[in-house]
């Protein structure tokens, strides 16, 4: 009789749900720099250019200078959290803030390209994570 110990089993790590959590909220930060009047100071495209790269070289450097298992799923699942995080807080903040309801919400054929665009770019980013560890000789 085999017991378990004897079959090789290849299982992968899991994803760090707390770690997708955490990153997925650093998105949230394009919407505070606008709230902020960050736009007026630097102009709006050099705003959110400034400050897409500040979070994506921050989900590129936990991921990819830690041992982070999955980097491409991982950061996957952080942009999809990022878009989810960006059409409920629009939806909860936006008639707080105006009074209106706006964001994707109030334009739902805008949801899809929300979700689309955070997942592309939590998957682009994921690559270079990738990148950076096997770079570095991080084995999975």
């Amino acid at each position: 009789m085999q017991t378990t110990s004897e079959f090789s089993v290849n299982k992968r790590p899991a994803v760090s749900w707390l770690l997708i959590l955490g990153l997925g909220a650093l998105a949230l930060l394009q919407g505070l720099g606008r709230h902020l009047g960050l736009s007026n100071l630097l102009g709006a495209g050099t705003a959110a250019f400034l400050l897409i790269a500040v979070v994506t070289v921050a989900w590129i450097s936990v991921v990819g200078w830690g041992r982070v298992p999955r980097p491409i799923l991982t950061l996957t699942l952080t942009g999809l959290t990022a878009s989810f995080y960006v059409i409920v807080l629009s939806a909860v903040l936006s008639p707080v803030l105006t009074g209106a309801l706006q964001g994707p919400l109030a334009y739902p054929i805008a949801i899809i390209p929300v979700v689309i665009i955070h997942t592309g770019w939590g998957f682009l980013a994921g690559v270079l994570a990738a990148l950076l560890q096997k770079l570095r000789g991080v084995r999975q």
